[in-house]
């Protein structure tokens, strides 16, 4: 997981996102992904490490000792994400609310 250091940096850098994402050779969606917690970077991932150093980020600052953990998810849906499965009325699990195709 990037670090909150490195979040900061690209944010307070004065470059745009896609600006950034173009010169580390990632997609402008694939880089928000990574700074808001979706989508999940291993550790030392050479992309990470070219993003810190081009902010002047040192590489053991880049990423977070918060493995696993996707607090954007829990703090911008709530906890509905993390209920289980949707329950009917007769405890059935929900799958679709869409009618059966024909």
């Amino acid at each position: 997981m990037i670090s909150e250091r490195l979040q900061r940096a690209v944010k307070n850098s004065g470059y745009r996102q896609y600006e950034l994402a173009h010169a580390i050779g990632v997609d402008r969606s694939m880089l928000s992904g990574w700074l808001v917690g979706i989508s999940r970077v291993r550790d030392g991932d050479s992309r990470v490490l070219q993003l810190g150093a081009i902010l002047g980020v040192p590489a053991k600052a880049c990423f977070s000792a918060d493995i696993g953990r996707r607090p954007f998810l829990r703090r911008h849906l709530g906890p509905a994400m993390h209920a289980g499965p949707r329950r009917g009325a007769a405890g059935d699990r929900v799958v679709s609310r869409r009618p059966p195709r024909t």
